[in-house]
């Protein structure tokens, strides 16, 4: 329980980063408060996006992107809710400053 006693605010909880994030942080002791624009998603806490991409187009801009990426697959949203869970942690309470970067690599 790296997060129990602590609050987190989560925008976009919805769906996607936030949702991951939101259910990371409680799994972990957080209490959260979920924020949504979309109302009905926040409250249901929508559906997850990634790996739904059906149309050619986006399929040849995904294979584009993955030749670039060096370790050869796509994040997914808990990959990056986890490291919002390091940062919110006790265990970051060190850390200032640095830039975290959850890209597999992939450097702009």
């Amino acid at each position: 329980m790296r997060l129990k006693g602590k609050i987190a605010i989560v925008t976009g909880a919805g769906s996607g980063l936030g949702k991951a994030t939101a259910r990371v942080f409680a799994r972990e002791g957080a209490r959260v408060v979920v924020a949504d624009i979309q109302a009905v998603q926040g409250q249901a806490e929508g559906s997850t996006v990634a790996g739904n991409i059906s149309s050619t187009k986006a399929e040849q801009v995904m294979q584009y992107f993955l030749r670039r990426i060096p370790m050869r697959k796509l994040g997914t949203p808990e990959d990056i809710a986890h490291a919002h869970l390091y940062l919110a942690s006790d265990e970051a309470a060190y850390v200032t400053g640095q830039v975290l970067s959850p890209n597999g690599g992939y450097v702009m």
